[in-house]
């Protein structure tokens, strides 16, 4: 299941995304590569811009197989339920919940 970091306004979605089988991280205890970042777009530009930099610099310092990594996808988890959270996990693309 993809490894999923979470900004820390959205702590509320660890246990529910957790019981879903993702493997959930907040983001001040990245150590390496995520697939999913989800974060709060609450205005705060700076926050994402410092997040986007720490998951460059944790990417970098580390060594992985990139031909299993295919990138961090970030959702705008604001105002999103976990089922539309999981959806757009589950297809790596936002759309409608059908």
């Amino acid at each position: 299941m993809a490894t999923v970091a979470l900004s820390a306004s959205l702590y509320h979605l660890k246990q529910p995304l957790e019981n879903l089988g993702y493997e959930v991280f907040m983001e001040d205890e990245i150590t390496g590569p995520v697939g999913i970042f989800i974060y709060s777009n609450s205005g705060a530009f700076d926050s994402l811009q410092t997040t986007m930099q720490m998951l460059n610099n944790t990417f970098s310092l580390n060594t992985i197989d990139t031909s299993k990594y295919k990138g961090t996808l970030l959702i705008d988890g604001s105002n999103k339920s976990i089922e539309e959270v999981d959806y757009i996990i589950k297809n790596r693309a936002y759309g409608p919940i059908l």
